[in-house]
């Protein structure tokens, strides 16, 4: 049985998306993921970039690897990563304490601590009520802890996605540990709640579609001077454009489903569309990456549906402010439907596999194969920008990173 201190899944923890997968695989993912919980911190180096090995392993794992190759995978992924840090029982105690655990947020030496008292959390209360208690009450805490969730290129929400969908109570602890280390840098202490304040709320109706909002955002940089160009989100009014643009992205309760389509169907576009090449760009296939998991979390029965509309809407603005922080580029569909489909999804699926980068790849692919899934039924009510054969030939680019 997984536990807060023990990873195990089987084949029936296959993840929302798989291309089949095996009872080995299984036992090898449990092995190699113990190992990394243990041995491993969360990030690599001085910088912060971090430890993707449960990501990555995971998403072999769906995606139908066997055990030697998850063997290989994690053999190349651990010979860069930090050791773990001893924990300090002292300031494990002291995070009990709210105001105090306020202020140890953002301080990198504090993850194990952060670490060991999630795992505490969740071994005592269970993950629903964790997660309800230090992300979504909506007290002073969870505001912060949910914000720094989204920071840090989606990472922390990744994390907690993985754990959330193949069921591992540990990497949940993970995930919000993580979320722990991070800075606001993109200003969402500000932003999001002014946006959700311009919004009229939570869950409100009559929002623009985010291929509207694109359009208009690629509209308004193309007559923006090459001087604020440059300075970016240096101005104020970068800021004001933004609050401008994210605040007209709503969902309305009974509009859940078809959002969280249309979420996975604009980052997909804005990710594969980028004129002029067919590489995709890092920054923002982390948009597409973490799309997936918000089918698991919008599934979650402990979740209120204020949290789901919430967590959709915050998704939708992020994903937005990320295109406007990578200048708007320019989006055109033809290089899209001019790549040719040489390969049919199991055999893309191989190729992630064998990709040998540390599984964002591989993650990419899953993702858009899983957003194939959802978009579809929508495909002849919406106009959407992707559909049809569009969504293999981007699985046929997505071996192009940049």
């Amino acid at each position: 049985m997984a536990t807060a201190y023990k990873i195990y899944l089987s084949t029936e923890d296959a993840g929302i998306f798989n291309a089949g997968v095996t009872e080995e695989a299984a036992l090898k993912v449990n092995e190699v993921l113990q190992d990394n919980l243990e041995r491993h911190h969360i990030v690599y180096n001085m910088m912060g970039f971090h430890n993707h090995t449960a990501h990555h392993i995971l998403t072999l794992f769906a995606l139908g690897a066997s055990a030697d190759q998850i063997e290989e995978a994690y053999s190349r992924d651990r010979r860069y990563q930090k050791r773990a840090r001893h924990t300090d029982e002292a300031i494990v105690e002291e995070l009990y304490d709210k105001q105090l655990f306020m202020k140890h947020l953002q301080i990198g030496q504090n993850y194990p601590h952060f670490l060991a008292f999630f795992q505490r959390e969740i071994s005592q209360k269970g993950v629903a009520k964790v997660l309800n208690e230090y992300l979504f009450v909506e007290d002073e805490c969870a505001e912060e802890m949910l914000l720094r969730m989204f920071t840090g290129l989606l990472h922390p929400i990744i994390h907690l996605g993985f754990g959330i969908e193949f069921n591992q109570p540990a990497l949940v602890a993970e995930g919000l540990a993580q979320a722990c280390l991070h800075a606001d840098w993109l200003g969402l202490r500000s932003l999001l709640p002014q946006a959700e304040h311009a919004a009229g709320g939570i869950g409100q109706s009559g929002g623009k579609s985010l291929f509207k909002l694109l359009d208009e955002i690629q509209e308004d940089h193309s007559q923006m001077s090459t001087t604020d160009r440059i300075r970016g989100a240096l101005t104020s009014r970068a800021s004001e454009n933004k609050l401008k643009y994210i605040s007209q992205f709503k969902v309305a309760e009974c509009q859940m489903e078809e959002k969280l389509a249309e979420m996975m169907n604009a980052v997909i576009y804005y990710t594969a569309a980028a004129q002029g090449s067919q590489r995709f760009d890092f920054v923002c296939l982390h948009a597409v990456t973490s799309s997936i998991f918000f089918s698991s979390l919008l599934a979650m029965p402990s979740l209120s549906i204020r949290t789901k509309l919430r967590l959709l809407e915050w998704k939708g603005r992020m994903d937005l402010m990320i295109y406007m922080e990578q200048k708007a580029s320019p989006l055109s569909l033809s290089s899209i439907k001019n790549t040719p489909s040489r390969k049919d999804w199991p055999a893309i699926f191989h190729s992630g596999i064998l990709h040998g980068d540390d599984g964002h790849t591989a993650k990419l692919i899953r993702a858009i194969a899983h957003a194939e899934q959802v978009c579809r039924p929508f495909e002849k009510q919406k106009d959407w920008r992707i559909s049809g054969d569009m969504w293999l030939k981007i699985g046929n680019m997505s071996k192009s990173l940049v």
